[in-house]
Order: structure tokens, then sequence, then C-alpha cells
């Protein structure tokens, strides 16, 4: 992962320059060490608070704790730094999901962050989770609300130091560095990506003409440093502002149309070794037909396979699967050193590369499995045909069937009833 590094010529003292220290973010001083923490008050210059819980069923109660608090916390212990140059705190683009245009700047809260603080942290859980709804309000979720609070404290935060937010979409697989696809884990879109891949995921409530809001993971770290180096190479601290900076692909967006044949030839090329049915996928408009061919195409099947599960002594968790993905479906010389130009990426390649990543990198599978999993896709491709002929063949002699019976009995019976309602009506 970091071959590029190490290659260089200095790799040794770059490396000796990295030192982890323990902490978290939700208790006051950051649960750092006293000896820690004079070593970084005199020594630290710029600070990346990226730091969140991401969980949206974790209730509001643990996502304040972590995002807004957390944010407070981090706030109030940097101001004990004796070099701080720059505050750069990671938000989201949704953070003001509740408006329909979002600008590059700090939007008012819509509830007080130190009300919602103080009942989250003197109510019960139960409780809290009770009234979500009503603190809510027009936000989309729990976490992009958490987020929202956050922002207002930044913006407090400004008058005492340089701060600055990045916003960035849904964070997806490297475009280019450390190398095309790179990603380790099953977050947001690349557990969406598996899914579909593995033939668990059957059916999505979408429209094939909309995008998916994704910034490659190297396009967002580059921002944030470049961010960074504006905001401390300017007087922020006088002007009194905060520095917005919104990480999306507006200006080159991810059609669905033009990945999903991008998608289609990457699990051909280098399928999952281990695959429940053939990758196809159906998008859907109509929340009531998709609700219907969710429960036949995903729950059905996955009660039948956890019921056979439980028969065979084994784990059951198919529907523990499909759960999580219903979570799962409801970001001039600066850029030349610090790539972030959306309008490079070439989407089809992008989404190539980044199931590449999620097979290899994120599943970690062998390279050496590639010819049986390519064996399994092509076996698992034959079924899936069969069954469509099969069901094309019963659809047609069931017509066949139908409109034989038609001609024998259906016109005659159809005549007969015209017949006797007219005699029923011209009595009256």
């Amino acid at each position: 992962l970091f071959e590029r590094v190490r290659s260089g010529g200095d790799s040794q003292n770059l490396f000796a320059k990295i030192v982890v220290i323990d902490g978290d973010v939700t208790l006051d001083g950051l649960g750092i060490t006293t000896e820690n923490d004079d070593i970084l008050k005199s020594t630290v210059s710029i600070v990346f608070h990226v730091a969140a819980n991401v969980k949206y069923n974790s209730g509001l109660t643990n996502l304040v704790k972590a995002n807004t608090e957390g944010t407070q916390n981090v706030l109030r212990w940097s101001k004990q730094l004796e070099h701080l140059k720059a505050f750069v705190y990671v938000s989201t683009i949704y953070s003001n999901s509740h408006l329909v245009e979002i600008d590059e700047r700090i939007y008012p809260p819509t509830v007080d962050p130190q009300v919602i603080m103080q009942l989250c942290s003197s109510l019960p859980p139960d409780l809290v989770d009770s009234i979500t709804g009503k603190l809510l309000g027009k936000h989309k979720n729990i976490y992009t609300f958490t987020k929202h609070l956050a922002e207002s404290l930044l913006y407090e935060a400004k008058f005492d130091y340089p701060v600055c937010i990045v916003r960035p979409a849904i964070v997806g697989p490297a475009h280019r560095e450390p190398f095309p696809g790179w990603v380790d884990n099953f977050n947001g879109m690349c557990g969406y990506i598996a899914g579909m891949s593995t033939g668990i995921i059957r059916c999505g409530y979408t429209n094939r003409q909309s995008t998916v809001d994704v910034v490659p993971v190297d396009h967002l770290v580059n921002l944030i440093l470049a961010a960074a180096m504006e905001v401390s190479s300017k007087n922020v601290k006088l002007q009194n502002d905060v520095n917005v900076y919104n990480c999306s692909n507006t200006e080159n967006p991810f059609f669905h149309k033009e990945f999903q044949p991008a998608l289609l030839e990457a699990y051909e090329e280098t399928p999952f070794n281990e695959m429940f049915w053939y990758p196809s996928v159906v998008f859907l408009r109509n929340k009531i037909v998709f609700s219907v061919l969710n429960f036949l195409l995903h729950y059905l099947p996955a009660i039948a396979a956890d019921g056979v599960a439980i028969l065979v002594a084994k784990k059951p968790r198919m529907i523990k699967i499909y759960n999580q993905v219903q979570i799962l479906i409801a970001a001039t010389r600066e850029m030349e050193c610090f790539n972030f130009r959306i309008e490079d990426v070439i989407v089809k390649d992008y989404f190539r590369n980044s199931f590449y990543g999620i097979k290899f990198y994120a599943a970690q599978e062998e390279h050496g499995d590639l010819p049986r999993a390519k064996q399994k896709f092509r076996r698992l491709r034959m079924m899936y045909r069969a069954v469509w002929v099969f069901v094309i063949v019963f659809v047609i002699i069931l017509l066949l069937v139908m409109t034989s019976s038609w001609k024998n009995t259906g016109a005659r019976g159809l005549m007969e009833s015209l017949r006797n309602y007219y005699i029923t009506i011209t009595k009256y």
C-alpha cells in the first residue's frame, strides 16, 4: 500500500514522523494521557477532525455523543495548541439535506446543538429515540442531523483559530492513488456493489436516468490537504470567516445507465469466489412495485435460506444481510499538486476499477481463485438464463390455454351476459 512512499530516498525519516496516540473524541481532553498531551501542545500545527460514527442505526444518543459532542471536545482541546494554523473538519455534503440548494457556507442550525447534547446526555436512549422524529424536522436521517449540528459549532470556533469545513459526498474507491480501485472496507457504495455482484441485491429503488454522487477517496484526501494549506496560509482568524469546500461529482455526474454496464463487465472478468446468484439487478421507480419485488427477490429467498440453515444446524445469516442492505439503501496549482478534478474521472473505468478493488483489497480474495470463480459465474449465468426460459415458456403455454378456453366459451358467454343485461335494463 505504501510502496510509493517506501521507494523514496527519505522514507525512514518520513515514517519516523508518524506517531500513534490513543484517544477518544467522546471524552473530555480526548482521553489523551498527560505526557502525550504536553507533546501535542507544542508540536501540532494542523488538526484534521475526521472521526465520526457513521452507523445510521446507532440511535441519536450515540451519534450525538460521537459526532456533535465529539466535535465540541476536539475544538476545545485544539484551543490549547500553541502553533495551530488550521483546523479542518470533515463533514458531509448531506449535512443540510433539508435544503434544496447547498452553497459553500454554514447554515444556521435548525435546533440549538447545546440543547440536543443536553437532552441526549440526560434522558434515557429509549426516550430520546421516541422523540427523534420531532427533533429531526426535515432532516433525512440522524447521521446528517448530527453533522449539521457540528458545523454550527465550527461557526462559533472561528473567533478562536482558523477553521474550515470539507463536505464530501459518498466516498468511493480510489481513482489513482495509491492505485486505481483501492478500498479496504464495504461501507457505502462498496457494500452495495458487493451485494449486486454476488447476487444478493436483485432490485433497487431508483431511476436508471438518475445519478449517484460518489467521490474517489484520493480526491477527497487531496482536497482536505489543499484546504488545510489554503486556510493556514491566510489570516482567516482576523477575517472571522469559515471556508467551506463542497466535494461532489456534480460537474461530472455518474449516471446509473453509464456505470451499470461497466460493473457487469467487471463481474464477468473478476467474479467473487462466493456468489449466491447471477448478478442481475432491476431498478424501479414505483415504490409499490419495488416493495413487492423487494419481498419476493430478497426477503422470501432469505427466509428460505435461513430456514434451511437452521435445519442443517448452521447459523442463519441472510435475513441479517438483507436488513443491513436496507439500511444501506435508505463528495490552479493546488489542483495540480493535489488532484481532485472530478472531470478527470472516466466513469466506466472508475467503476470497473472500484469492483476490482472491492474484490481483491476489501474482500482480500486471491488471484489464484479467479478461474474457479469464473467457472461458478458461468454456471450461475446458465441457471439464470434457464430460469428465464422456463418462465417465458410457462407464460406462453398459460396464454395459449387461456386463449383456447376463450375461443370455446369466452365469446359465447360474453354475448349471453350482454343480452341478459340488456333485457334487464329495458324492463325499467
